[in-house]
């Protein structure tokens, strides 16, 4: 310590001085020399040195050294100084209020610590945070304090006991059980929040599936989204992926685009690499800079390259970045390694596309590629040959609903137009012949002279792996007809995020003004 260093004896560093308490002979000084030697310290600033020390030690909450160094202070005192006699009082006392208000302090931390754990039902961090302040002494307020946390932390565990039962239902084949369970649950969010999360790891695929729609009703992607693509990154839960996919990309907010982009990026494995791309390329959030990310997967030919070419279309259509020659939408600093990669990128699609047309091995990957190329204007989608009417809301024996598919959409002819009688917007359901992609579907008005407004309006379009059409996929809105022939191509495209599927509905929402029929001229899917 600081007094022990300054009073310790000076001993020499020669192995060959002689031993303490040795006398010496010694020459004596030289008439006008000054005496050689050590200079003994002054024990007043010795004193005041080691005071100091005590004084710092407690200004900077150092209690114990504050402690050791008043012991040392204390023996070293001189006996009969009526100052020094009334310093250590005052040293002791000053000491004592400070480690008590320290104390005092530090209990008031823990309490509130274990509040705080206990709002955020992390029962077992707030019992230990209890304990420090009951094993500390607390004071007659602090305690009761104490004791409202620990009924309350019994409460929670009472009610986590109670939802356990309510997690084990989860894990039951009858529907009615599992929304029994989780309307039971998401009464208790908050406690059985941490429930869900130990489920989430099990092996039991009907019990994650279940945990997972659940944490996704709870509409809190900060909190649910980590856990809910933490299984994406476990590979001995394959079995689960499924359903986590599917409920990450039903989530209505954003908050997984990017921790599956580093997931897909990063994943231990190519199957958990693609795992996480294929969630990415249906989520409302991919990252902005998702394409240039994943061009060195797009390159290579792994098994992520299908998954990556989706996710990537996801990103350029939300962000719009379909210019890739201005590169419109692309507003990051890109390395030369990948400006090179998207430079080239038009040509790799093209391969990739091509590669597919010869061999049914790299078809999901080729027809990535051909949406992607689509998407991003470098290649125009061509019209879907062989389409048939499967059915119609109804029609004019003289108008027939397959006059949209004879390829005439310039006449004013009704042989060549669909006129369905009545006042109920219509439908048609098409039938592409096999499953195929869908790009856009082209739409020209019903173009009878002076009944133009009978076309339809605003319009719904769906597209299914069967007749049966529950979602769509696209809305728009079609232009009138000109009511003439020869006119120019009025046609319209709306766009189709490339569904793939055989069947396509097309459902009119409204027609321009209701007098008693409407129709169509003509009708045109692009894809591939």
């Amino acid at each position: 310590m600081l007094l022990a260093a300054v009073l310790g004896c000076n001993r020499s560093s020669d192995p060959g001085a002689p031993l303490a308490g040795t006398p010496v002979e010694a020459d004596p000084p030289q008439s006008g020399e000054a005496t050689s030697g050590t200079t003994k310290p002054d024990p007043q600033e010795v004193w005041n040195d080691a005071r100091s020390a005590v004084e710092g030690f407690i200004q900077q909450g150092e209690f114990d050294q504050a402690q050791r160094q008043l012991a040392e202070l204390r023996q070293a005192a001189r006996s009969g100084d009526e100052e020094q006699a009334a310093e250590l009082p005052r040293l002791e006392s000053t000491l004592r209020e400070r480690l008590a208000a320290h104390t005092d302090a530090q209990r008031e931390r823990w309490l509130a610590e274990a509040q705080s754990a206990l709002e955020a039902r992390r029962l077992e961090a707030a019992q230990t945070a209890l304990r420090k302040v009951i094993n500390a002494a607390p004071t007659a307020k602090q305690r009761e304090s104490a004791h409202a946390v620990k009924l309350a932390i019994q409460e929670r565990q009472k009610v986590r006991r109670d939802l356990a039962g309510a997690l084990r239902m989860l894990a039951s084949s009858k529907r009615s059980e599992v929304r029994a369970a989780q309307n039971r649950l998401r009464d208790d969010a908050n406690d059985a929040f941490p429930l869900l999360c130990e489920a989430l790891s099990s092996d039991n695929a009907v019990l994650v599936a279940n945990a997972l729609e659940l944490l996704r009703l709870f509409n809190e992607p900060d909190r649910t989204f980590p856990r809910m693509v933490a299984v994406l990154a476990r590979d001995r839960q394959r079995e689960s992926w499924p359903a986590a996919i599917r409920e990450i990309q039903k989530a209505a907010r954003p908050g997984a685009g990017g921790p599956l982009l580093e997931l897909g990026l990063r994943g231990e494995t190519p199957e958990v690499r693609s795992a996480a791309l294929t969630a990415l390329a249906g989520v409302i959030d991919p990252p902005q800079g998702a394409l240039p990310a994943l061009l060195p997967l797009i390159y290579a030919d792994g098994p992520e390259c299908s998954a990556a070419l989706a996710a990537a279309l996801r990103a350029i259509d939300v962000h719009r970045q379909h210019d890739l020659i201005t590169r419109r939408g692309f507003d990051l600093e890109l390395t030369r390694e990948r400006e090179k990669l998207l430079a080239g990128l038009a040509d790799r699609l093209a391969a990739l596309a091509k590669a597919g047309a010869s061999g049914p091995a790299a078809g999901a990957s080729a027809r990535a590629a051909m949406a992607l190329a689509v998407a991003l204007r470098q290649i125009a989608p061509a019209p879907i040959a062989g389409v048939t009417v499967v059915r119609s809301s109804g029609e004019d024996p003289a108008s027939p609903a397959a006059a949209v598919l004879d390829g005439v959409w310039d006449s004013v002819d009704l042989g060549k137009l669909w006129r369905q009688p009545g006042l109920s917007p219509g439908s048609i359901v098409l039938d592409l012949g096999a499953e195929r992609t869908v790009a856009a579907v082209k739409i020209w008005n019903f173009n009878e002279p002076a009944g133009q407004h009978r076309g339809w309006k605003e319009i719904e379009i769906f597209v299914s792996e069967t007749p049966t059409l529950l979602e769509p996929v696209a809305r728009g809105v079609v232009p009138a007809a000109p009511g003439m022939a020869a006119a120019g191509d009025y046609g319209v495209a709306i766009t189709v995020p490339f569904v793939r599927g055989r069947y396509i509905k097309l459902q009119a929402k409204s027609v321009w003004r209701a007098d008693g029929s409407s129709g169509l001229s003509e009708v045109e899917v692009l894809g591939f």
